[in-house]
Formats: structure tokens, C-alpha cells, sequence
């Protein structure tokens, strides 16, 4: 049975039920397999939790206000006044429960053990290609999408996956199209997050397109602190005055993502017209089936482009027929790696300036002061890892 996005294939179909809907961007399924031991693992112990036993993270079985049944969940938040009562997130289902209170919160039955142990059940997704027309879902979106998924059994085809969400197209016996696409065709939402159609030969906007095409696509750096310490390893660069870090962490992640980006991008294209400065797109950059998300920095001639990978923070020099377009929320979101630092040359240990600028070098970085994305760099306090 699968539990973890990863486990799912791009491509892949499958029959679910979908348990809670937040907004398009965020709703949970839970595969038709899991109804043959849904009942059996709900089941709670007869006594309420003792109070000594109630910790955050506490696998338990409770009453559910949202679900009006016994569910299993997670204790997410404790709060001690006259009486004890937990905020729970329900592991096979996707919702929250706020203040339950002791009397309701069970340990799982032992006799539905090792079952009730098992992870949750609840799959978080999202829609493929669909935005909202503002920057959040309204609830007449939120209604809209519940109307169209009704009480039936749902499909879900994968499009894309990350470690905690997949991106997927949803269908269901009542509905002509996807969800998606009902959604878009209605107005509710738009299909993609689009820039200005601006040509390279006119320069000028086109605005005949659909009004509900408005949101401009970007990729985000993320957000850093003054005093934020990361353990990161070097990504690119030439000197100390500008270099580019990713947190280790996520450069993981990034690298456990790969197949699955290379599988979006594979048959992608992207016109000419839409090669301009500042675009998002993805580029490949080994034959034949690697890919990395990049900015267009410039246009060259003879069809090839300068462009700034995104997640290495090096440019590079690529034809037009190597560029693919990215519009799937689930990449455009999804915050830029490289982090653009400078340091001083004496904050560099003895012996190891020579290596210290090498890709996959791993250190300790503390922000000092804060810079601006790719344009301004972050001034970093460095230090080496513990081996």
C-alpha cells in the first residue's frame, strides 16, 4: 500500500477516496485499498489517555468533531487550563481537530495491533494546473471543487511528486472533465500562473488573452533570517566575494526529485516567442535526461539563450530546443536552492581556500546580513562541519 508520495510513480493511475479538501492546491485521497482495514485500526482502547501519557506527537485514536467518529491521529498541540485538550490532525483523513478534550482521546486498541501502528493512510495532493485567481482559493472555489468530487470513488493520475505532495489530475464518474479543468472552463481558477505574452521582436504585451490568465509565474527564493544557521554544501562560484550554497537537506531532496522532474519536462516544448528575460523554464543539461529549473537571462543569436540555473546558481549556455516551459505549481513553488552568499577571505579556515569554492564542499553558514535573491548576496559568517 502506498503512504509516502515518493512511493507513487509519475504516470501512474489510481482508484482513491478523497477524505478532505482544504482548497485545490491542498486536499487529501487515501487509496481504495486502505478501506479493508480502515474500521479495524479506528477502534480506540476503552479508557480515555492518562494524562502522563499525552505528548506531542502521540499516536492515538480519538473523537473527531470534523468526522463525528473515532479516527486515528496525531497530537499536534497540548493545552493545560482546568482541563487537558489537544489539537489532533487526523493521519488517515487530512484534517485538523482543535480542542479535543481528554475524555475523548484513546490509545489504539491492542487488539488491532501491529495495523493501527502503521503510518497514516491520508496522501496530500494537489491539483495539476490550477491556480487561483487572486492569491488565495475563495470558498466558493473551495464549494465548487467539493461539488465536482461529490461522494463517489475518485481517479487520481500523477503528474508530478515531491516528498511531502503529489500534483495530480483528478477525475471522477460524475465529472466530463477533470477537476482542474472543470474549474478553469467555469472561471473558478486558472490554468497556470502566466507572464505577459511580451514578444522579443514587438515588445509589446498582448492583452487579448483570457482575463482569468493573470498571475505571473516566478520562482521564489526562500526566505532567510538574520542568525539563521544551515548546514549547507558550495553549488558554484569563482570567488568569495559571490558563491552559491544550497542547505544540504534539501539538495537531497532535490537530487531524489530528479527522475521525476526529467519525466515532466520530457516532451515539454516551449515557442520561440516565449524565450524571453526573467521567464521560468527548465533546461537540459546532460543528453539526455537531465533536467534543471532556470531563468532566461538573456537571448543570443542563432536560437540559444543564456540561462541561470536556479538550483546551482551558474549560468549556462543553451539552445532554444533544450528549453521546456514549467507551469506546474508544484515546481514553480517550490523555493530556489542556490543561496547567493559573500564572505570575507579571512573567515576562511587555514589550508582550505583551495577546495572550499569545489562543488558538493560542505560547511556551516550563519547569515549576517541579508542580500536580494540573485542580484544582492547574502554576507555569511562560515564555519566547518564536525566530522
Amino acid at each position: 500500500m502506498n503512504l509516502n508520495p515518493y512511493d507513487f510513480t509519475v504516470g501512474t493511475y489510481h482508484s482513491v477516496d478523497v477524505t478532505h479538501i482544504n482548497n485545490p492546491q491542498s486536499f487529501y485521497v487515501r487509496t481504495i485499498e486502505a478501506r479493508d482495514i480502515i474500521d479495524r485500526i479506528e477502534k480506540p482502547d476503552p479508557e480515555p489517555i492518562s494524562a502522563d501519557r499525552i505528548n506531542l506527537g502521540q499516536r492515538v485514536v480519538y473523537k473527531s468533531n470534523v468526522l463525528d467518529k473515532y479516527v486515528r491521529g496525531n497530537i499536534c498541540s497540548i493545552k493545560i487550563d482546568e482541563e487537558i485538550t489537544c489539537d489532533v490532525f487526523a493521519i488517515d483523513y487530512g484534517c485538523f481537530d482543535k480542542s479535543v478534550l481528554q475524555k475523548d482521546i484513546h490509545d489504539p486498541d491492542k487488539n488491532s495491533e501491529p495495523e493501527n501502528q502503521s503510518p497514516g493512510l491520508a496522501i496530500h495532493c494537489r491539483l495539476n494546473l490550477c491556480e487561483p485567481k487572486d492569491e488565495e482559493f475563495p470558498q466558493e472555489v473551495i464549494d465548487a471543487m467539493k461539488f465536482f468530487v461529490g461522494e463517489h470513488t475518485a481517479t487520481i493520475i500523477v503528474k508530478a511528486t515531491t516528498s511531502d505532495q503529489l500534483t495530480v489530475e483528478l477525475r471522477t464518474v460524475d465529472s466530463p472533465r477533470d477537476i482542474a479543468t472543470m474549474l478553469g472552463l467555469l472561471h473558478y481558477t486558472t490554468f497556470f500562473k502566466v507572464l505577459p505574452s511580451v514578444s522579443r521582436f514587438s515588445n509589446t504585451a498582448d492583452e487579448s488573452g483570457p482575463s482569468y490568465l493573470t498571475h505571473i509565474m516566478k520562482y521564489k527564493h526562500r526566505t532567510l533570517n538574520v542568525g539563521d544557521v544551515l548546514h549547507v554544501r558550495v553549488q558554484s562560484g569563482t570567488s568569495l566575494s559571490g558563491f552559491y550554497v544550497a542547505e544540504m537537506q534539501e539538495f537531497k531532496q532535490m537530487v531524489s526529485d530528479a527522475s521525476n522532474f526529467a519525466h515532466y519536462c520530457k516532451g515539454r516544448t516551449m515557442s520561440d516567442e516565449d524565450i524571453v528575460p526573467g521567464r521560468p523554464c527548465a533546461v537540459r543539461v546532460q543528453d539526455p535526461d537531465k533536467y534543471e529549473r532556470a531563468i532566461i537571462k538573456t537571448v543570443e543569436p542563432d536560437r540559444k539563450a543564456i540561462v541561470q540555473l536556479v538550483d546551482w546558481g551558474k549560468e549556462f549556455e543553451s539552445h532554444f530546443s533544450w528549453i521546456r516551459s514549467v507551469v506546474s505549481g508544484i515546481y514553480l513553488d517550490k523555493p530556489i536552492l542556490a543561496i547567493y552568499c559573500t564572505t570575507d577571505e579571512d573567515q576562511v579556515w587555514e589550508t582550505s581556500l583551495p577546495r572550499f569554492l569545489f562543488p558538493g564542499y560542505d560547511l556551516v553558514i550563519k547569515i549576517m546580513a541579508l542580500g536580494d535573491g540573485f542580484e544582492v548576496p547574502h554576507r555569511v559568517n562560515i564555519y566547518p562541519t564536525k566530522k
